[in-house]
């Protein structure tokens, strides 16, 4: 791989000044994942903020050149032959409090830090975010959620950025945000990144705001699986069933494919061992949806997001 694989308008706009941010060529991307699995980018961008963002998302379309936003590494499975094109990834930041309650995260501020930042303000709302490690733009496009709580609740607006460059500032009632979705999954905002995301807290005490997230911590602890890779929660739950519930009544709690495992402890959970493969994730997935499809004719739907190419083929220099 070489610095001529990619556009000469990208390589100029990316690679001066350094200030702008760091671009590696074939960066692993196992280290950027929670869960611990991915092939290489082609070309990988750690930004120093958004400011660029309207302006490489205009090439990238214009080029046909792919580009990828990766979030935490959380929720999105890195295929084993890596991601083509250009994968950026926004620096962790940390909240930013306005006033009233308001306050605003950059793409990618993460949610658990966000949560305890916010409470030590005595800001009341965000203790769900403990039980979410993504960031912020990540959690905002898919509404996510957890322990009663979801973004779409405490939203106030975004800012996202279209792939032809226009920035756009986006209202709940713009989003209508619903389980693990909004309308940035649709087709007239589908490709949009989000770049900024403000919330609309409570004000109260701190301590009040410290327990609410000492109480999420310890339901967290208690429930789902600690000091192993996990992408978090596997599968949507269906409208009237727990899918961990399902799983664990097919009796697939433990089953390994490869270093994969469905996690003893909660069976929405696919847990690395120490080498899995994106390869044996996906067979497990397909294992477990076939399972409960017979048992309980309920078809399973992916709550986490395969991102890349199935098989790694060494690309020509």
């Amino acid at each position: 791989m070489s610095s001529a694989s990619l556009p000469a308008p990208l390589l100029e706009l990316l690679g001066e000044p350094l200030s702008r941010g760091e671009l590696r060529a074939d960066e692993p991307l196992g280290k950027h994942s929670q869960f611990g699995v991915g092939g290489p980018a082609d070309w990988y961008w750690e930004p120093a903020s958004a400011a660029l963002l309207p302006d490489v998302l205009r090439l990238c379309s214009e080029l046909d050149f792919p580009c990828t936003v990766l979030g935490a590494g959380s929720n999105c499975l890195i295929l084993d032959g890596g991601i083509r094109g250009l994968v950026l990834k926004f620096p962790a930041t940390r909240v930013e409090h306005q006033g009233e309650g308001l306050v605003c995260l950059q793409a990618g501020a993460l949610l658990p830090r966000a949560a305890f930042d916010t409470a030590y303000q005595g800001l009341l709302g965000l203790a769900f975010g403990v039980g979410i490690p993504g960031t912020a733009g990540a959690a905002a496009a898919g509404n996510a959620g957890a322990f009663g709580g979801e973004i779409g609740e405490i939203l106030e607006s975004l800012e996202a950025v279209l792939p032809g460059g226009d920035v756009l500032r986006l209202s709940p009632d713009d989003l209508r945000p619903r389980y693990r979705r909004t309308a940035l999954q649709e087709t007239s905002l589908q490709g949009a990144v989000v770049t900024q995301v403000w919330l609309r807290l409570r004000e109260g005490e701190v301590a009040s705001a410290r327990l609410d997230v000492r109480r999420v911590m310890r339901e967290r602890k208690a429930s789902q699986p600690s000091g192993v890779r996990s992408l978090g929660s596997t599968f949507k739950n269906p409208t009237e069933e727990k899918a961990g519930q399902l799983i664990d009544a097919c009796g697939l709690k433990g089953f390994q494919v490869g270093a994969a495992q469905v996690s003893p402890q909660h069976a929405n959970f696919i847990c690395n061992l120490g080498g899995a493969r994106a390869a044996d994730v996906l067979a497990l997935t397909a294992l477990i949806r076939q399972r409960v499809r017979e048992r309980f004719g309920v078809e399973l739907e992916l709550e986490i997001i395969p991102v890349g190419s199935p098989g790694f083929q060494q690309r020509s220099s």
